[in-house]
């Protein structure tokens, strides 16, 4: 029977860099054991000291407080495995924004419970963007997780505040459960590589070479001399001095008309100093038209737009943001 592996660990202050290499070490190791699926990294959302390691197995998984090391086996406040008992998807393997609900119930309110939550479950699916939900137990059904998948962290987000989310907290409340609700960490995931594989090469469409310098194309779409809907391809690469170029191009269509826009910076190399203006233009952008699509096969925009979410969701309710527990790339502001 397939299994959840899960770790809660309280971590107030951020953990050292050799005990981050480690759980690095670790992750990757466990990925690659015969019978394991998948393991990812949680945050919590709104009780921030808390993270969660959550895989997945095929068979009977390894004790984890046995390999994370001493630093965060000191942080462990719950480990567990929990058998999966319910599961539903649209057939998708990995996906790039993930929730999990856990969930600590009184004694003697396991069934009530499960009903619930198999239930909300099923109706998370129907949320726009959704693609599979997992739900897991332990044998004396007091811990539960719940795990949804979306397809996008606009998804995400939108579910997170959804009349369905909200009515599944005030429920759990109402029956005196323990909640929380944490969201993937993508650099702490661990895909195990499908058997057969030689080393790891970089194909020749992502070598440095190809990148040359900017370049963008304009494709306009309906009646001529209509720029109602416009794609903006940008190729090469994108450095802070070319942020403007790409910006005023966005702009001059807003400016005419254009109320659709796809910009499509999946062949573009972005250098890290440009991201933030990169970020700040999109999110301008957005003001100015109806309807804003950005095409990043990549996803280093989502990776980035990530953490501003979660920051301005904290502030919106007046957390005060501790320091981070994992580090973080340096930003960039105007």
């Amino acid at each position: 029977m397939p299994v959840v592996s899960l770790t809660r660990l309280l971590i107030p202050v951020p953990v050292s860099l050799p005990a981050l290499r480690r759980y690095v070490l670790v992750g990757r190791q466990l990925a690659r054991q015969s019978g394991c699926l998948g393991w990812q990294t949680y945050r919590g959302i709104y009780h921030t000291d808390q993270v969660f390691a959550v895989s997945y197995w095929q068979r009977q998984p390894p004790d984890m407080q046995g390999v994370i090391g001493e630093e965060l086996l000191a942080a462990v406040d719950l480990s567990a495995t929990l058998p999966r008992w319910f599961e539903a998807s649209f057939g998708c393997e990995t996906t790039p924004a993930s929730l999990v609900r856990f969930s600590r119930v009184p004694s003697g309110a396991g069934a009530e419970q499960e009903a619930r939550d198999k239930d909300t479950a099923l109706r998370s699916m129907a949320a726009p963007g959704s693609l599979r939900v997992r739900l897991a137990r332990n044998v004396a059904r007091s811990v539960y997780l719940c795990a949804i998948d979306f397809d996008t962290d606009d998804a995400l987000w939108a579910f997170l505040e959804s009349p369905l989310r909200r009515a599944w907290t005030e429920k759990a409340l109402a029956a005196g459960e323990e909640e929380t609700w944490a969201i993937n960490l993508p650099r702490l995931d661990f895909t195990p590589r499908p058997q057969g594989l030689g080393p790891l090469e970089i194909p020749a469409s992502r070598t440095e070479t190809r990148f040359g310098p900017l370049n963008i194309v304009l494709e306009q779409h309906g009646r001529p001399g209509s720029v109602g809907t416009a794609a903006v391809r940008a190729h090469g690469q994108l450095d802070r001095r070319g942020v403007p170029r790409l910006e005023r191009v966005c702009r001059t269509l807003a400016a005419n008309g254009c109320r659709s826009l796809l910009l499509d910076i999946s062949e573009l190399r972005v250098v890290p100093e440009a991201m933030a203006d990169l970020l700040r233009m999109v999110r301008e952008l957005k003001q100015v038209v109806d309807r804003l699509e950005l095409v990043d096969n990549a996803q280093r925009f989502r990776h980035v737009t990530r953490m501003a979410h979660l920051e301005q969701s904290l502030r919106s309710i007046g957390f005060a943001l501790p320091q981070s527990v994992f580090p973080r790339t340096r930003r960039h502001s105007r």
